[in-house]
């Protein structure tokens, strides 16, 4: 479909596959080179790299053999500041999602996940 159109800078179908992900997933352009020699391995998918937050299911499992839950870090901050620190425990989320690409790994509900990009 690429080739047809533009006939002059041929793509393979693994570097349009690549180009296409890229557009759909709104990641950095990728310079459209024919030969994939040309820049070293790293630099290559560097600007996939550029994703900083991924929520994943966890896997732990309590002592009754049921996902563990965690009360949802931005849940809880919120209720904090509105109703103090006991208020927030009873009110805050607990779930099972995490943030598995920070640091800290934060427990964080799939509504508040927005927020916890921004940061």
């Amino acid at each position: 479909m690429y080739n047809e159109q533009h006939f002059r800078n041929k793509l393979t179908i693994h570097k349009f596959c690549e180009v296409l992900v890229d557009e759909l997933l709104n990641l950095k352009p990728t310079s459209l080179r024919v030969s994939n020699s040309e820049q070293p391995l790293e630099n290559r998918f560097q600007r996939r790299q550029t994703i900083k937050h991924k929520l994943e299911e966890t896997e732990e499992k309590c002592s009754r053999n049921r996902k563990k839950r965690k009360r949802c870090v931005e849940c809880y901050t919120k209720f904090s500041k509105e109703l103090g620190y006991k208020e927030a425990l009873n009110k805050a989320k607990k779930v099972t999602t995490f943030c598995s690409l920070c640091p800290s790994q934060p427990s964080v509900c799939i509504q508040c996940f927005e927020d916890h990009l921004k940061k």
